[in-house]
Formats: structure tokens, C-alpha cells, sequence
């Protein structure tokens, strides 16, 4: 009876995953061709992201996973992580939550270029390419920015833990939609290029280690400073949000 149940289960429920799947690849890769059409600059080494994907992101599969990620530390579920080349998992728990993001796009493209071997571990690459799509910042600058970032395509995984790839950080929304708004907030002031690219560079990481840390913080790893966010406290207590984005602006404006 036990089998006849699993069985059911099977016939029933695999192949409503399997069309989810299909319409989530679909609706990635139709984001990631807005980017490789985008020709709102004429920068060398956007137009070679922009080959690179158009290259490669039809090989790119998509996997839903019903159970939470867990990062390296074991303590927190992540939206997304590449475990190996042209692999994403995402977690389908928090597929409704991401529908309501603005950079949702964006999470799918940081994705996609470390799917197909790009570091982009802060979302350095992902953001530059935003600005770029919109047409905020000009191509010298962007130029500028670029050539302090590797394009080489480096496919050595690892995963543990569901934590992601030695080659990219990342794949939490609330770490990307943070880190982004203080990027524009950035371009919008007309800070010196040497202060934005700082910022690119910091890393701004989900606090998954502590679920009782209320404040934005930073710390230092390994010789390199990090900026932690609450992001539990940001996704599920709307009225807490200006205050971390607040905590945020001020720590990351002391740091450049």
C-alpha cells in the first residue's frame, strides 16, 4: 500500500516540478537575452561578457530543489547556487518571495555568469552590466571599473553544504538588492571612480551565522573587510528595512 502511495505521489506531483522547471529556465534565459541584446554602450569587455553568454547560455540548466539551501556554516537557506558548469539550483521555497524583487533579474544574470565560469563573487560583473543596460555610467568609467576584474572563465567547483562555488559568492536576494541600491545611490552622487570601485569590491554578505543579529556590521576575514546584513530581519520585518539600509549607507561610507 506503502509503494502504491509513493508511486502516486510520483505520477502526480514529478511532473508539475518538471513543468516548473521548464517555465523558471524559460523566464531565466529570456532575462539573461535582455542583457546580451543590450546595446546602450560600447564597452569591450561588456560586448565580451555579452558573447560569452550568448555563447553559452542555452546550455544552462535550471533545477528546482524542494529543500532549503544551507550555506557553508549550515545555518541559513540561500535562494540559489551553481554546482557545477551550466548547473543552477534553486531553491523553490523561495520562488514567491523572489517574484517581488526588483533585481530579480539581475540574481538570474549573477547566476548565469557564474553557471558559465565568470567570477562574480560580490556581483561586481552583474551590477557593472546593470549600469551599463540602464545607461548610467559612461564608458569610460565603465571601462575603467572593468579592467580591475578577471573574464576568464574558471570552472572549478566546490560544493558543500549546498554553500555554492569557490568561484562565486552570493545567490541571496537581499544581499544583491542591498548591495545594488547602494551602487546607485553611488553612480547617482557622482562619487570618484576609486570609491566605486571599493564598493564593488567589498563584499556584502548575508549574517546567516547569527538569526539573533539585528544590525548591519563589519568584520574582518581573512585580511579582507566584509560588511554582514541581517537579511532574515530585512526579508520578514518590512519596518526594519530603512534602518538596515540606513546602518548599511553609513558602513559602507566609512569604509570608502
Amino acid at each position: 500500500m506503502k509503494l502504491l502511495i509513493n508511486v502516486v505521489i510520483t505520477f502526480l506531483v514529478y511532473p508539475i516540478f518538471l513543468y516548473a522547471e521548464d517555465d523558471l529556465r524559460n523566464e531565466i534565459l529570456s532575462s539573461i537575452e535582455n542583457y546580451i541584446k543590450c546595446d546602450n554602450q560600447n564597452s569591450k569587455d561588456i560586448r565580451s561578457i555579452q558573447e560569452l553568454l550568448n555563447k553559452e547560455y542555452r546550455e544552462i540548466d535550471i533545477v528546482l530543489n524542494e529543500k532549503s539551501f544551507m550555506l557553508g556554516s549550515g545555518d541559513a537557506g540561500r535562494f540559489s547556487g551553481v554546482t557545477e558548469k551550466y548547473k543552477i539550483i534553486i531553491n523553490s521555497l523561495y520562488l514567491k518571495r523572489i517574484e517581488s524583487n526588483k533585481f530579480k533579474d539581475e540574481l538570474y544574470l549573477h547566476e548565469a555568469l557564474r553557471a558559465i565560469g565568470l567570477n562574480d563573487e560580490n556581483y561586481e560583473l552583474t551590477l557593472l552590466i546593470m549600469l551599463a543596460k540602464e545607461g548610467l555610467i559612461d564608458q569610460t568609467k565603465l571601462d575603467q571599473l572593468l579592467a580591475n576584474f578577471s573574464l576568464k572563465q574558471n570552472f572549478y567547483y566546490v560544493y558543500s553544504k549546498g554553500s555554492g562555488t569557490s568561484i562565486g559568492g552570493g545567490g541571496d536576494e537581499i544581499a544583491l538588492e542591498l548591495k545594488a541600491m547602494y551602487i546607485l545611490n553611488l553612480v547617482k552622487s557622482n562619487v570618484t571612480i576609486e570609491k566605486l570601485l571599493k564598493a564593488l569590491k567589498t563584499p556584502i554578505e548575508a549574517n546567516s551565522a547569527n538569526y539573533n543579529e539585528f544590525h548591519v556590521k563589519k568584520i574582518i576575514r581573512n585580511g579582507k573587510i566584509i560588511v554582514l546584513v541581517p537579511t532574515i530581519i530585512y526579508k520578514y520585518i518590512p519596518t526594519e528595512r530603512t534602518r538596515i539600509e540606513f546602518e548599511l549607507k553609513s558602513i559602507m561610507d566609512d569604509i570608502l
